[in-house]
Order: C-alpha cells, then sequence, then structure tokens
C-alpha cells in the first residue's frame, strides 16, 4: 500500500545516486527537494511524538513499559528511515558525474 508519490521516488533516488550519469542535474535537484520534504516530515514526526509522551507522562495507563518499548522501537525506525534519506540526499548533492543538460 502507497500513501503518497514518495514511495517510489526513495527508490528512484537510490539509482540516482548509484547511477548519477543517468540523470541530469535537474532531474536530481528536483529528487532532493522532494526528499527534504519527506526528511523533514518524518523529524516532525518524531519531534511531537515525542511532546505527546512529555505532555501525558502523568498517564500510566497509556505509558506501560511495553507500550514505551514499542513507542522507542518505532521512532528509532523512523529515525533511521529519516537518516537514510538523508545520507541519500547527501549523495544527490554531490555526485560524481551527471548526465548533461538536454
Amino acid at each position: 500500500m502507497k500513501f503518497s508519490h514518495l514511495y517510489e521516488d526513495i527508490y528512484k533516488a537510490k539509482d540516482m545516486t548509484e547511477h548519477p550519469e543517468r540523470y541530469t542535474k535537474a532531474e536530481m535537484e528536483n529528487m532532493d527537494t522532494n526528499l527534504r520534504a519527506l526528511v523533514d516530515a518524518l523529524w516532525d514526526f518524531v519531534g511531537v511524538f515525542g511532546q505527546i509522551m512529555f505532555y501525558t507522562n502523568e498517564s500510566r495507563d497509556a505509558w506501560q513499559e511495553s507500550n514505551l518499548f514499542t513507542a522507542g522501537e518505532h521512532l528509532a525506525m523512523v529515525s533511521d528511515l529519516a537518516r537514510g534519506i538523508e545520507d541519500i540526499r547527501a549523495k544527490l548533492q554531490n555526485p560524481e558525474a551527471v548526465k548533461p543538460a538536454a
């Protein structure tokens, strides 16, 4: 199931970093812009979730140890995903070779 067009873009971006000669500088810059929006959204999610945890710290039912462990695991996964996308963005911004503009 896909929730946004970025589902395919992540794989295309990885291909761009592995084969920059297939893409123009403009295509790579456009992809970087799209990925920046995704990374910003992921970090916003992490921040919002942290605020929810902070402001509901008195609710013992919501924050049982198993719930905290699961939430922590998922936050770590989202953070890892954001860092991976940031690595792809860094490679998009500094390609070794790009296809000449048409």
